[in-house]
């Protein structure tokens, strides 16, 4: 039979187990590391891990992951091991976790899924960082910016308006007042998207990410310019057409052919108007 310190000293995280009043008992030698503990402990895990909620996941049996703890830059694994007694806090360094948890069959099917999702929507979806960094697009990056997803994840979304290809970052705006927002945005190619930008805050109101949404309405607009282009073409239509069945008024049948023209041409003119 090993002994816990046995075990512990070859494990390649670090590992802190904790009773239910907060007193640490057990820290492998990557954990002493990284807490600067000493032997014999006498500590309590609020002197070593301020904020840490180890002691009511003990009392509710349950576990929390975070990566957000100021002065310790790894990823904290928070478990109660039995219930209403003892808990532990494994220390991984942040490649070491992210290699894990990008390897986990339920992370792999979870990842499946949100591709397909966005890429079945139809619309431009960006997921970026709470600095603006692009963590994710959908297939329809390319079709719609002319960016390459490979030319943008990894960067920040800002770089998007600084080269032009869109004329104002909702990113930055989301960033900035830490709320949804609704705005237009103008592509370099001239299409024009409706973009809904969405927060996500961590569990402390913290941004955590931003979730952009971009609708292309440029067709729309197209087609309703063509709509009321159609309907003043029918109005000149029903006039001509009046105007050869004899329903036009004499003021006008009798002017000479050039000035019915000129007035035609004025009329024409005042109604095509908005469309220039």
């Amino acid at each position: 039979m090993f002994s816990l310190q046995e075990i512990g000293k070859n494990l390649p995280f670090g590992l802190l187990l904790v009773d239910f009043k907060g007193v640490i008992h057990f820290a492998n030698p990557l954990c002493e590391k990284i807490l600067n503990l000493q032997k014999p402990y006498k500590k309590f895990i609020q002197d070593v891990l301020p904020g840490s909620n180890i002691i009511k996941l003990i009392k509710d049996g349950n576990v929390e992951i975070t990566n957000n703890f100021s002065n310790i830059d790894m990823c904290l694994w928070s478990s109660c091991l039995v219930k209403g007694k003892l808990g532990g806090v494994l220390f991984f360094e942040k490649k070491i976790y992210q290699t894990f948890f990008n390897n986990s069959t339920k992370v792999i099917e979870l990842k499946q899924e949100l591709e397909a999702i966005m890429n079945l929507s139809g619309e431009l979806v960006t997921i970026t960082n709470a600095n603006g960094m692009v963590l994710r697009v959908n297939n329809a990056c390319e079709q719609i910016l002319g960016v390459k997803e490979s030319d943008l994840v990894g960067r920040s979304a800002s770089v998007l308006e600084k080269n032009g290809v869109i004329d104002e970052s909702s990113t930055k705006h989301v960033i900035q007042d830490k709320r949804k927002i609704t705005m237009n945005q103008t592509t370099k190619s001239g299409r024009r998207l409706i973009v809904e930008g969405h927060p996500i805050f961590h569990s402390d109101g913290t941004l955590s990410k931003i979730i952009n949404i971009s609708k292309v309405v440029t067709e729309v607009s197209n087609l309703q310019k063509k709509l009321e282009e159609t309907k003043i073409f029918l109005t000149i239509f029903n006039r001509n057409l009046a105007f050869s069945k004899g329903k036009i008024n004499n003021s006008l049948l009798n002017l000479s052919p050039w000035k019915q023209f000129m007035s035609f041409h004025a009329e024409l003119q005042m109604l095509m108007q908005p469309f220039f």
